[in-house]
Protein backbone atom coordinates (compact mmCIF):
# COMPACT_ATOMS: atom_id res chain seq x y z
CA UNK A 1 0.00 0.00 0.00
CA UNK A 2 1.32 3.14 -0.86
CA UNK A 3 0.54 6.13 2.01
CA UNK A 4 0.97 9.55 1.38
CA UNK A 5 2.60 11.24 4.73
CA UNK A 6 1.97 15.42 4.45
CA UNK A 7 3.17 18.68 6.85
CA UNK A 8 6.35 17.20 7.18
CA UNK A 9 8.97 19.57 8.32
CA UNK A 10 12.13 20.38 6.40
CA UNK A 11 14.31 18.39 8.57
CA UNK A 12 12.53 15.02 8.38
CA UNK A 13 14.52 12.90 6.74
CA UNK A 14 13.73 9.41 4.82
CA UNK A 15 15.20 7.83 7.47
CA UNK A 16 13.20 9.59 10.01
CA UNK A 17 10.24 8.55 8.23
CA UNK A 18 11.34 4.84 7.47
CA UNK A 19 12.23 4.67 11.67
CA UNK A 20 8.22 5.71 12.35
CA UNK A 21 6.79 3.44 9.91
CA UNK A 22 8.83 0.25 10.42
CA UNK A 23 7.96 -0.22 14.25
CA UNK A 24 4.37 -1.33 12.18
CA UNK A 25 5.83 -3.56 9.30
CA UNK A 26 7.85 -3.40 6.65
CA UNK A 27 8.45 -0.56 4.66
CA UNK A 28 9.67 -1.58 1.08
CA UNK A 29 10.11 2.36 -0.41
CA UNK A 30 10.18 5.96 1.06
CA UNK A 31 10.43 8.77 -1.05
CA UNK A 32 10.57 12.17 0.19
CA UNK A 33 9.99 14.88 -2.18
CA UNK A 34 12.57 17.57 -2.73
CA UNK A 35 11.83 21.42 -4.64
CA UNK A 36 14.47 21.12 -7.19
CA UNK A 37 13.67 25.29 -7.57
CA UNK A 38 14.89 26.00 -4.04
CA UNK A 39 18.25 24.91 -4.56
CA UNK A 40 18.45 28.08 -6.83
CA UNK A 41 17.11 30.51 -3.72
CA UNK A 42 18.96 29.73 -0.85
CA UNK A 43 22.53 31.51 -0.67
CA UNK A 44 22.88 30.27 2.65
CA UNK A 45 24.06 26.80 1.85
CA UNK A 46 27.80 26.05 1.08
CA UNK A 47 26.69 23.31 -2.07
CA UNK A 48 23.36 24.90 -2.85
CA UNK A 49 22.78 22.24 -5.88
CA UNK A 50 23.42 19.67 -3.75
CA UNK A 51 20.78 20.43 -0.89
CA UNK A 52 17.41 20.16 -1.94
CA UNK A 53 14.47 21.83 0.56
CA UNK A 54 11.88 19.32 1.24
CA UNK A 55 8.75 20.21 -0.16
CA UNK A 56 6.99 19.20 3.16
CA UNK A 57 5.51 15.42 1.66
CA UNK A 58 5.95 11.89 0.93
CA UNK A 59 5.26 8.54 0.26
CA UNK A 60 5.89 5.81 2.25
CA UNK A 61 5.04 2.31 0.21
CA UNK A 62 4.12 -0.76 2.84
CA UNK A 63 3.93 -4.14 0.94
CA UNK A 64 1.70 -5.75 3.77
CA UNK A 65 -1.94 -3.94 3.94
CA UNK A 66 -2.54 -4.64 7.36
CA UNK A 67 0.92 -3.56 8.21
CA UNK A 68 0.56 -0.08 6.05
CA UNK A 69 -3.33 0.36 7.94
CA UNK A 70 -1.82 0.06 11.34
CA UNK A 71 0.88 2.34 10.19
CA UNK A 72 -1.63 5.32 9.24
CA UNK A 73 -3.56 5.05 12.01
CA UNK A 74 -0.69 4.35 14.69
CA UNK A 75 1.61 7.96 12.76
CA UNK A 76 -1.15 9.78 11.94
CA UNK A 77 -1.14 13.01 14.11
CA UNK A 78 2.79 12.05 15.74
CA UNK A 79 5.02 15.11 16.10
CA UNK A 80 7.86 14.76 13.44
CA UNK A 81 10.37 18.06 13.77
CA UNK A 82 7.68 19.80 15.94
CA UNK A 83 4.93 19.59 13.46
CA UNK A 84 1.87 17.34 13.44
CA UNK A 85 2.12 14.89 10.47
CA UNK A 86 -0.85 13.85 8.23
CA UNK A 87 -1.04 10.18 6.80
CA UNK A 88 -3.51 9.01 4.73
CA UNK A 89 -3.56 6.15 2.18
CA UNK A 90 -2.58 7.81 -0.92
CA UNK A 91 -4.98 7.41 -4.09
CA UNK A 92 -3.40 6.35 -7.54
CA UNK A 93 -3.33 8.76 -10.02
CA UNK A 94 -5.70 7.32 -12.46
CA UNK A 95 -8.21 8.30 -9.64
CA UNK A 96 -7.27 11.51 -8.46
CA UNK A 97 -9.74 14.47 -9.02
CA UNK A 98 -8.74 16.40 -11.77
CA UNK A 99 -7.98 20.01 -11.63
CA UNK A 100 -10.46 22.73 -12.68
CA UNK A 101 -9.30 24.43 -15.84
Amino acid sequence: MNIFVGNLSHEVSEDDLRGFFTAYGRVSNVALTSDSYSTFRSSRRKNQYSNRESRGYAYVEMPDETEARAAILGVRGTQMGGLAVTVVQAMPMDKKKPKNK
